[in-house]
């Protein structure tokens, strides 16, 4: 039994393959995932300012996706080129999640109208993108791309409970605002893992804002102070609970809990081993 791809999807619409561009919106800088939904107006000027040579033709079709924070290829809606034209200086502009589009020579501004054909599946419907994640900008006519999934409606993934989270630094910008205030609301123990070494640092959060509020300190400079991370130069690291606190636990209660995963995971930057070790004491 065959899937059902998005191209028999545009196909059973009537669209020619041929005038269909796929565009997967991924840029930290902007959060088009957050700019799409709450901010539907400023996402569609963000979408309009591309480069050169990521241009829609006129009467070409562009399928929008973006990517969530669950890296879920989720489509947005379809648009119809109306025609493009140089970037002016005019055309600078600030939205609400901190992109900014600036002027330059190689940009084109377009002139997009969002349709109604597909509009029902807009929110709802994901794709398998494949491994190209770089190339963002496709060919309907020669990437295939699986659905993976109809929804029933928009709904954002639950929160998948604190044995089940993983996740990088560059997620942190970009989750889902239910995940936020779990985070928020509860402190205790977590590991950081090096993608690139496997070197391991086990940190607690143990002030109001919970996990969420020492997170956020990675996100802004990647290393939240920790001078063994700030030696590794990159931010590319994936965070997990190790426990959770009780509601009665105090600062000390939490402290005490860190050393003892510090000691049993062996963190402690003291052996030969200490390229793997990002815990100084």
């Amino acid at each position: 039994m065959s899937l059902l791809t998005f191209q028999a999807l545009l196909s059973i619409a009537g669209l020619e393959l041929s005038r269909v561009r796929l565009y997967r919106h991924q840029e930290p800088t902007a959060n088009p995932y957050k700019l799409w939904r709450d901010h539907p107006v400023d996402f569609e000027i963000y979408q309009s300012h591309q480069s050169r040579h990521r241009r829609i033709e006129t009467n070409n079709y562009l399928a929008s996706f973006v990517v969530t924070p669950s890296v879920e290829t989720l489509f947005v809606g379809l648009y119809l080129s109306r025609g493009w034209r140089p970037v002016r200086p005019s055309d600078r502009y600030s939205a609400p999640t901190g992109w900014v589009g600036e002027y330059s020579e190689k940009n084109v501004f377009h002139e997009f109208e969002q349709q109604q054909l597909l509009a029902e599946f807009s929110g709802r419907l994901v794709i398998d993108w494949g491994p190209g994640t770089r190339a963002v900008l496709q060919h309907a006519s020669r990437k295939i791309k699986p659905i993976i999934e109809i929804r029933r409606r928009f709904k954002e993934p639950e929160f998948p409970g604190f044995d089940g989270l993983r996740l990088k630094f560059v997620d942190l910008e970009n989750l889902y605002p239910a995940w936020i205030a779990h985070l928020t609301s509860t402190r205790g123990v977590y590991l950081l893992i090096c993608n690139k070494t496997g070197a391991q640092y086990v940190g607690s959060a143990s002030g109001d804002n919970g996990f969420w509020g020492r997170w956020q300190q990675y996100a802004k400079d990647g290393h939240g102070g920790n001078v063994l991370m700030r030696q590794a130069g990159h931010m590319d690291f994936s965070i997990s609970v190790l426990e959770t606190a009780r509601s009665v636990d105090g600062q000390d209660d939490i402290w005490r809990r860190e050393t003892h995963w510090k000691d049993k995971l062996g963190t402690r930057a003291k052996s030969d081993a200490a390229e793997f070790q990002l815990n100084s004491n």
